[in-house]
């Protein structure tokens, strides 16, 4: 998985937040989620 945070400078911690926030709670169910984003949460 990439992050990019290239984006919108006025929204791009916002989409970083909700992004993350989906990942998180998809590897929390996932068995093969990828470790890192684990480790993030």
């Amino acid at each position: 998985m990439e992050l990019k945070m290239d984006q919108n400078p006025n929204n791009s911690d916002i989409m970083y937040i909700i992004g993350f926030s989906f990942v998180c709670e998809r590897s929390a169910s996932n068995a093969n989620a990828d470790i890192s984003a684990k480790i993030e949460c």
